[in-house]
């Protein structure tokens, strides 16, 4: 039971996470209700309800994902696909910064919506290129500093775009090198 003033809610009943103190959850009758009690989390199923709720999250996610790497790779395999822009690679294949700090080739890839976690507005800083292998070929990776939209707001990332022959092949995050959506 939860007491509120003079009144008890019963168990069962619904209530409002509102923080967490000491190992106890910090309930209220409504969001917007002063009223408050400690209950801890194991007698509730407070656990239980966040487990749900990311279950399904992490399932649309991974929908929009393979949506997302499925259409990515159909532009980049199709025969039509954008040619590699003047200027945005040198003779030997190495993306080329533009003007403003940026690589074109980079900037081409981020607007043609190859991936849509990172958005060209957040990058910060963009690393030189530095000669890499990609399915047995020369290749050159360029990392960049990002802030990418999670679900606890914007964080900051380092991510690598992949390219070869003029083109992007990829964007990884560094540290798990799990592909961007």
């Amino acid at each position: 039971k939860m007491g509120v003033g003079s009144s008890t809610m019963n168990a069962g009943a619904s209530v409002v996470a509102v923080g967490f103190e000491g190992g106890q959850l910090v309930l209220a009758p409504t969001a917007t209700s002063t009223a408050r009690a400690l209950a801890p989390i194991d007698d509730t199923d407070f656990k239980a309800v966040v487990e749900a709720g990311y279950v399904e999250w992490k399932a649309a996610r991974t929908e929009m994902a393979r949506r997302n790497f499925l259409a990515t790779k159909a532009r980049r395999d199709s025969p039509d696909a954008a040619p590699v822009a003047a200027g945005s690679v040198d003779a030997g294949g190495k993306p080329v910064r533009g003007n403003n700090g940026a690589f074109p080739v980079l900037v081409a890839s981020l607007t043609s919506g190859d991936v849509t976690e990172l958005k060209l507005a957040n990058i910060h800083h963009w690393d030189d290129p530095q000669p890499t292998m990609l399915e047995g070929k020369a290749a050159w990776s360029i990392k960049v500093q990002a802030d990418v939209e999670t679900v606890f707001g914007l964080q900051p990332v380092e991510v690598q775009a992949l390219v070869r022959d003029g083109r992007v092949k990829g964007w990884f995050y560094t540290g798990s090198g799990e592909p961007v959506p």
